[in-house]
């Protein structure tokens, strides 16, 4: 759940700073000792509109969810995490946007 919640921080906190990463699923995502980072950003924008924010994460948010069937207990433990309100431990659990 550690790993979840840290991952989920990790988007949110994209998003707080209006980034959206344009390919956004499971295998562009780093597992490390040092928690979860993305790669590929090749696709990734910065929004100058809360509008094209909103529809990018939009895109990158239902990209990402259909890489676990919502059946599955990690794809009900990341639907309810990613469409939940932030909490202060999902943001805080976030230590970077991106590998250094």
């Amino acid at each position: 759940d550690e790993t979840l919640q840290r991952m989920i921080g990790l988007l949110r906190n994209m998003n707080v700073a209006g980034l959206s990463h344009g390919d956004l699923k499971a295998s562009n995502i780093l597992l490390t000792i040092d928690g979860p980072m993305l790669i590929d950003l090749d696709s990734m924008r910065s929004h100058l509109t809360s509008l094209g924010l909103e529809v990018a994460t939009s895109k990158d948010t239902k990209r990402f969810l259909a890489n676990w069937p919502s059946a599955s207990e990690t794809g009900r433990k990341i639907r309810e995490m990613m469409l939940s309100p932030p909490t202060a431990d999902t943001l805080q659990s976030a230590k970077t946007l991106s590998p250094q």
